[in-house]
């Protein structure tokens, strides 16, 4: 008995048996002239059968289906249609010619010479499917079930029936997902102005960041490659995200060259480039420079807190304007937010400032107190200077200005005159010279 399938392929060769007078007459090659893709039409100069002119606006056939889905094509120009004539101002469309198509096809082994000037397309094998566009992109079903969507230029997304698995191999990506962006890649940000279009940011000659389009006629850049996913985005009524500060409302992590925000300006910590970072909406921040220093940073407020690394590295903690810092050239540096500072360097100096410029500097060689706007007052109870050497007020080169000890004061008194109303006390006694304002003056000090 025979099945629905040989009855209707028997019902179509009795009808083309009946209609193949007809159709001889009917059909005609024709080069394709002009294509209207809008309208669907096109322009085909017909040579052959008695007809060599242009028959213009025909019909494209452009889907294996009806209503304007399935599989859609719009031959280029200089392509070979099949036409169909209806009457002498009607034709149809029906096919296209593939006379010479095996030139185009390599071998399976893909060893096939390229005797054409056009990249050969890819070899198929019985029951696999290829659907190729004009400038070889494709898509590829295969006999081992795998699925292969192709770009001109290489880039492709392979669904790899075999190892369940999903193979992409493209320069750049970027998936929008709810709420929820994914980039890699190229480092390309929507900074074209007025549009919003997106353009590569790069580093000039200069190790700057800066946009492609920027760059000076003939100049190239270093492109910069980034990882980075966002939780949390919302796209603006311009189509874009404005990047305000603790945007997205979750959090975003960054690997890569260098970090650039949304604007397509470089982000950098105390004047270094950042290769990682995770920012989060509530103002906190985990970033390494390209130093490998890692810092906590407080976003609100710009506190932070960096850890250096190697044997000299440095470390410091930041809290508004107040801030401790340590490393092998400043020693330990401590800053409060009113001014007041001290620092131990590195030598084994200590020195503390007031916001004033008063300072205490011990050093080796003393100490030093120095007020330049004011006085420098000592009180206590019982003041006692134990000097190993003289005591000083004003230029210690200046021997006027010594001052002189209990005992010393007390030696010069019992050695020289005591000048009375009538002379000398002990005119008999056999005293030495005189004191004098040279060893016995002490300049500003009242002794009782």
């Amino acid at each position: 008995m025979a099945s629905v399938t040989d009855k209707l392929i028997a019902g179509l060769s009795g009808r083309a048996e009946m209609a193949k007078g007809d159709l001889r007459d009917n059909l005609f090659w024709g080069k394709v002239v002009n294509v209207d893709a809008e309208n669907l039409l096109m322009d085909v100069h017909v040579i052959g059968g008695g007809v060599n002119k242009v028959i213009g606006s025909i019909q494209i056939n452009s889907n294996f289906t009806s209503d304007g889905y399935g599989l859609r094509l719009i031959p280029s120009t200089s392509s070979v249609v099949l036409l169909n004539r209806v009457n002498d101002k009607l034709y149809t469309h029906i096919g296209y010619h593939y006379g010479s198509t095996s030139q185009l096809i390599s071998n399976t082994s893909n060893t096939k010479d390229n005797e054409v000037a056009i990249i050969l397309k890819r070899s198929i094998e019985s029951g696999e499917v290829q659907m190729v566009g004009l400038t070889n992109n494709e898509i590829y079903l295969s006999n081992d079930g795998s699925v292969l969507l192709k770009a001109q230029f290489g880039a492709s997304l392979a669904l790899d029936n075999i190892m369940h698995r999903l193979d992409g191999n493209f320069a750049n990506m970027r998936y929008e997902m709810d709420g929820v962006r994914l980039r890699a890649g190229n480092i390309i940000r929507p900074v074209v102005t007025s549009t919003n279009e997106d353009d590569f940011i790069v580093l000039n000659e200069s190790n700057v960041v800066v946009k492609e389009s920027t760059l000076a006629e003939n100049k190239n850049g270093s492109p910069l490659r980034e990882f980075e996913i966002k939780v949390g985005t919302s796209i603006s009524s311009e189509g874009v995200d404005n990047d305000p500060p603790l945007s997205p409302t979750v959090g975003t992590l960054t690997i890569g060259d260098r970090i650039v925000n949304e604007k397509g300006e470089e982000i950098t910590v105390l004047g270094n480039s950042v290769n990682f970072r995770l920012k989060m909406s509530t103002g906190c921040s985990l970033v390494v420079d390209n130093t490998g220093s890692f810092y906590i940073l407080d976003d609100t407020s710009g506190s932070f807190t960096k850890f250096g690394v190697g044997p000299s590295a440095e470390k410091s903690l930041r809290s508004g304007d107040s801030m401790i810092l340590i490393n092998e050239e400043q020693g330990v540096y401590l800053k409060h937010a009113s001014g007041s500072t001290m620092q131990m360097y590195k030598d084994g100096n200590i020195q503390f400032s007031d916001k004033s410029k008063n300072s205490v500097l011990m050093q080796s060689t003393g100490i030093t107190l120095n007020s330049p706007d004011g006085d420098i007052n000592i009180i206590g109870k019982k003041i006692v200077l134990s000097p190993t050497g003289s005591v000083y007020i004003g230029d210690p080169s200046s021997a006027m200005d010594t001052v002189l000890t209990a005992g010393g004061f007390a030696k010069v008194y019992d050695i020289h005159k005591h000048l009375g109303p009538v002379g000398p006390v002990n005119p008999a006694d056999g005293l030495m010279n005189p004191a004098n304002a040279q060893n016995s003056s002490a300049k500003g000090i009242t002794v009782t």
